[in-house]
C-alpha cells in the first residue's frame, strides 16, 4: 500500500512491543495531501492536512460505516474495535452529538501516536463524556463483558460513572522497554472495571452496545484476537443492535472462502446479514474492503 503514497516523507517510525512496524508519514494519497498511519506497510488511518478537511473521512470504507446509523438511527452507545489514528471517532463525535463511543485499541503505542500526531489528545479534552479510549484486546474485553451478562442471567449493569475513566497507554517517549508491562496493566484495569462493577437487574442494560463497529486489523489481515464468535458479538448488543465489520475479502473465488464461512456463522446467530461492496468497480475476485452487517432487525437499505 505504501506504493500509492507519492512524495512520501516519514515523520515518525518505530517497532512496537507487539512486533509491528509503525510509521507516521505525510504525502499525496489519491492526489490529496495527507498524514497517514502505516502498520507493517498497510495504511491504517489517514487524515487530510488541509484544516478545512481534517474532519472528513479519507477512506471509502469508513464512509460506508455511516450505513450503521441509517439502519439503526436510534443507536446511542457505540463500540469501535480498532482505533488506529482515530479518524472515524473524530468524524463520529463531530457529526453525532447525541451519541457516545468507546474505542478499544490493542496497541498502547498506537494510542500514544494518535494523541501526538492525529489529534486524539484534543478529542479527549473536547469530548470527555462521549469518548472513552480503552487499551486492550478487543476479544478479551467482549468476553469479560459477556461473562457479566451470563453471571447475572441478565444484561450487566453499567459501571459507576467514576469508573468510566479513560485508560491511558504507555507514552511513546518512555520507550519500548516498559510498554509491554504497561499494556498488560492497562488491559487488566479495563477488565477490573467490569469485574468490580456492582450490578443490578434494573440497570443491567447499560453496558450493552447499540452498535459494534469492528475495524481491527494488523497489517493486511484481521487481528486473530478479534475473530470472535458471532454469539459473543450478539451477547454484547442491545435488542435489535447492529454489528458492522470492515472485511477485506474477495466476493468470489478462492479468496472469498473465509468470508463465506464467517457469513454462515453469523447467519446461525443473527436473523439478518448483508455484505456491501465498497467499490463496485473493483473485480469481485480481488480482495477489497467490504462492509458486513448483522442484526436481528431487518435492513431497510
Amino acid at each position: 500500500m505504501e506504493e500509492f503514497i507519492k512524495e512520501k516523507k516519514t515523520v515518525f517510525k518505530m517497532r512496537d512491543p507487539l512486533g509491528q512496524s509503525i510509521e507516521v508519514c505525510e504525502g499525496l494519497y489519491n492526489e490529496e495531501r495527507m498524514r497517514l498511519l502505516l502498520v507493517d506497510g498497510a495504511m491504517q488511518s489517514a487524515q487530510y492536512l488541509d484544516p478545512l478537511l481534517e474532519d472528513e473521512l479519507a477512506f471509502e470504507y469508513m464512509r460506508e460505516f455511516e450505513w450503521a446509523f441509517r439502519l439503526h438511527p436510534s443507536a446511542r452507545r457505540v463500540l469501535l474495535i480498532g482505533g488506529g489514528g482515530f479518524a472515524y471517532p473524530r468524524f463520529f463525535l463531530k457529526n453525532y452529538p447525541e451519541k457516545s463511543i468507546d474505542v478499544i485499541e490493542l496497541s498502547p503505542t498506537i494510542v500514544e501516536i494518535a494523541r501526538e500526531y492525529f489529534g486524539l489528545r484534543a478529542l479527549e479534552a473536547q469530548y470527555p463524556d462521549r469518548l472513552r479510549v480503552i487499551v486492550g484486546d478487543g476479544h478479551r474485553y467482549l468476553e469479560k463483558l459477556s461473562a457479566t451478562f451470563i453471571a447475572s442471567d441478565a444484561p450487566a449493569c453499567a459501571a459507576n460513572a467514576d469508573d468510566r475513566e479513560v485508560h491511558t497507554a504507555t507514552d511513546v517517549s518512555e520507550g519500548v522497554g516498559n510498554a509491554g508491562d504497561r499494556e498488560a496493566h492497562t488491559a487488566a484495569e479495563t477488565m477490573r472495571i467490569l469485574e468490580d462493577s456492582k450490578c443490578s437487574a434494573a440497570a443491567s442494560a447499560g453496558l450493552r452496545y447499540d452498535a459494534i463497529l469492528n475495524d481491527a486489523y494488523i497489517g493486511y489481515k484481521s487481528s486473530a484476537s478479534m475473530q470472535a464468535s458471532a454469539q459473543l458479538f450478539h451477547q454484547c448488543l442491545t435488542d435489535g443492535g447492529l454489528y458492522v465489520a470492515n472485511m477485506v475479502t474477495a466476493l468470489r473465488g478462492l479468496h472469498s472462502i473465509q468470508m463465506r464461512r464467517e457469513q454462515k456463522n453469523f447467519q446461525k446467530v443473527f436473523a439478518y446479514t448483508f455484505l456491501m461492496q465498497c467499490d463496485d468497480e473493483i473485480s469481485p475476485f480481488v480482495p477489497q474492503n467490504n462492509i458486513f452487517f448483522a442484526s436481528d432487525t431487518a435492513f431497510e437499505m
